[in-house]
């Protein structure tokens, strides 16, 4: 066994997606003389040695009794005809609210059966046991190229996400992930990024010189699942890339699923129960009738010319000939612009959402160039749509070489040269209700009370401003509270911690003020710690206790979110976020404890 480099790591990134699944890989080489990485991609797959994305789609076995579904097969291995699970990661955020951007034809592929789980399945069971298939080829393929023992380096799994996830979808991916086996190994890690952060690395890691300082640069991710976009302003591109985030990231399920969604839509609507009727093998992702689909759709450029034709056998409910022939839908150039043109018009509105919200926030037309990133990306339709319509001369759209790839290699990039730093504007001022001593400098109008235990006189009713409105703060920036107040048996064990904000230039001192507004509370829960362990005595004949703990807030910039965590006596006893954006008293943006 050749000797390990104690500076030698592994790094992996992993772009999970709604339809495929590619996988970068990273292996950094360091010694005296000289410091170089090697960067491949998985290409080999059960039965495909040539693809860098894999079908991220998954076939079971019927269950035997009393027992669970089994893995038939994944990927390639899914043959037309097989009941497999497909699209299973829009179901990982199936609770989240809609956005103005998600495509409702989902809804009716949903009704046909589309996404299917097999019984006794949750989706983030499936979700896992895909992943699973993808840990195991992702150790195969560095086996071939690492002579160390993998066990012996360190490994980084890098994870991308869309931006637009809710906390609860990024919980059950990790959750997916981890069971899958990714960062269980000792020196093994699993970090998450975003998608539209990813790709951002990628691009401006590829292609270094069509970038200079003062750019404004919107990156749009479009996904088979999901389109998310960020924007950044150029602040510093050497030696490693710095960028200010200029807009919260915004997304919507509306890549290019929702165009196969519309399409099951259109055969409903013009076949009905022909259809509808079909077994769902036959028409279901991964079939003979829709791979043939996405081969036509991703050709597709808006150029008039012959009916595209599908074969499928259907019961003749007297069929129009324009439609169907001799066993074969017919598809004409108007019928695929009528499935494109309402999926490409929500996302020019996103990203007009997104270039207004920039020009606000930094007070002039500050993006100059797109890049568009993403499976969908490559769509020779969308291509012409953007450039078409976003101000030629204006507006540079940039799609970069194999897009559908951009945000598998990105995640490694970040672990290869660090997560992009970036800033973020804080919208208001935040911070916790807390007590101090009477002292001279005290209000006379201050409410106070009597501390029991340390037996002098508290002003209540203050706030600690731990983030100041419209100051910047990175990507990571932590803020350690230290709270504490008197516990008597038969008080409430698990308090909740009050967050306030405000918007005022200059922050009001206590909590009564009219423009210091509740926006939520986290529960610190001391059920499960030795109430002994903290400071206690008597006092009028009752025990009291000085509760103690600290609340760390992470300034969450990449997803514009604050993250608490609570701890006490070594443990954490709380958990909870909060959506950064400015305070409308009529709709609060509540904290959620987890």
């Amino acid at each position: 066994m050749s000797s390990v480099s104690p500076h030698r790591k592994i790094i992996v990134g992993v772009d999970y997606g709604t339809t495929c699944t590619g996988v970068h890989l990273i292996d950094t080489l360091a010694s005296a003389e000289a410091s170089q990485a090697i960067f491949d991609y998985i290409t080999d797959w059960p039965r495909n040695f040539a693809q860098a994305k894999v079908p991220s789609r998954i076939a079971y076995t019927e269950p035997n009794e009393g027992g669970s579904p089994q893995c038939r097969a994944w990927g390639f291995e899914v043959r037309p005809g097989m009941a497999s699970c497909s699209w299973t990661k829009l179901l990982l955020d199936v609770d989240a609210n809609l956005t103005n951007f998600d495509d409702d034809a989902l809804n009716h592929a949903a009704a046909l059966g589309i996404f299917h789980l097999p019984a006794g399945k949750a989706p983030v069971d499936v979700v896992a046991d895909y992943l699973g298939h993808i840990y195991r080829q992702t150790g195969k393929a560095l086996n071939k190229i690492i002579k160390d023992d993998l066990k012996t380096l360190p490994v980084e799994f890098w994870f991308a996400v869309p931006a637009a996830w809710s906390e609860q979808a990024q919980i059950k991916t990790e959750e997916a992930a981890t069971r899958a086996g990714f960062g269980q190994s000792p020196n093994h890690g699993l970090f998450i990024t975003t998608e539209p952060e990813a790709a951002a690395k990628a691009v401006f890691q590829r292609y270094p010189a069509d970038f200079e300082i003062g750019d404004g640069v919107l990156i749009c991710d479009c996904g088979g699942g999901t389109v998310d976009i960020a924007t950044y302003l150029v602040t510093g591109i050497s030696p490693t890339l710095h960028v200010q985030k200029i807009t919260a990231v915004q997304g919507g399920k509306c890549g290019g699923t929702a165009i196969d969604s519309r399409f099951y839509q259109l055969m409903t609507t013009r076949f009905g129960s022909a259809f509808e009727d079909l077994p769902r093998r036959l028409v279901a992702p991964g079939s003979d009738f829709m791979n043939a689909f996405e081969k036509a759709k991703h050709r597709f450029s808006g150029v008039p010319g012959d009916a595209v034709r599908l074969l499928l056998k259907m019961k003749s409910n007297h069929h129009d000939a324009r439609h169907y022939s001799l066993g074969a839908i017919l598809l004409s150039c108007g019928d695929f612009q009528s499935l494109f043109d309402p999926v490409v018009t929500r996302i020019i509105k996103l990203i007009d959402t997104q270039l207004k919200a920039a020009d606000k926030a930094r007070g002039y037309p500050v993006i100059n160039k797109i890049v568009i990133a993403g499976g969908f990306g490559a769509s020779p339709y969308l291509q012409r749509a953007l450039r078409r319509y976003h101000q030629p001369g204006k507006l540079l759209v940039t799609i970069p070489t194999e897009p559908q790839l951009a945000v598998a290699t990105g995640a490694a990039l970040c672990g290869l040269h660090g997560h992009t730093t970036v800033t973020q504007r804080c919208p208001q001022h935040y911070g916790f209700e807390t007590s101090r001593p009477l002292d001279a400098d005290t209000n006379p109008d201050h409410t106070t009370g009597w501390d029991m235990f340390d037996e002098g006189t508290v002003v209540n009713g203050m706030v600690s401003w731990v983030f100041r409105k419209d100051k910047r703060y990175p990507q990571g920036h932590r803020h350690l509270q230290s709270l504490s107040w008197i516990y008597q048996p038969g008080d409430l064990l698990t308090p909740p911690i009050s967050i306030y904000a405000c918007r005022l230039p200059f922050p009001p001192t206590t909590i009564d003020h009219s423009a210091v507004c509740l926006v939520g509370q986290v529960l610190a829960d001391f059920t499960q710690l030795n109430l002994d362990e903290f400071n206690h005595r008597m006092i009028d004949g009752r025990m009291m206790y000085r509760f103690e703990c600290h609340v760390e807030t992470t300034f969450d910039a990449e997803r514009s979110m604050l993250q608490f965590a609570v701890q006490a006596l070594g443990k954490t006893i709380g958990n909870g976020s909060l959506e950064m954006r400015d305070i409308d008293l009529r709709r609060r943006p509540w904290a959620q404890s987890e």
